[in-house]
């Protein structure tokens, strides 16, 4: 109902690599990915879609948890944990209520 109301078409969130959240956290250069992902804000429509990149909220997850790998993603794989998913869905829902 909401996107509707708006119009809006798609909400995209990237899921960054958790090598790629682990990186960032030690503090190495994310340059290439920055570059790319100003470049999909920039010409985003707000009519037709908005980009989250939860990657800095991410970092932090990592870096508050003493660099716990597990504080972002599962111990036996590289999938998110629950805690990141949470993240993702509270970063979904200021982007919405901002909209409202």
């Amino acid at each position: 109902m909401f996107l509707k109301k708006y119009d809006i078409k798609l909400i995209v969130i990237s899921l960054p690599s958790p090598r790629r959240i682990i990186s960032l956290s030690k503090g190495q250069s994310q340059k290439n990915y920055e570059n790319s992902i100003l470049l999909i804000k920039e010409n985003q429509n707000e009519k037709l879609y908005f980009f989250l990149d939860p990657i800095i909220e991410l970092s932090d997850q990592y870096k508050k948890n003493n660099f716990d790998r597990k504080s972002i993603i599962l111990p036996v794989d590289s999938h998110y944990n629950k805690s990141t998913n949470d993240i993702l869905a509270n970063l979904l829902g200021q982007l919405i209520y901002k909209l409202d």
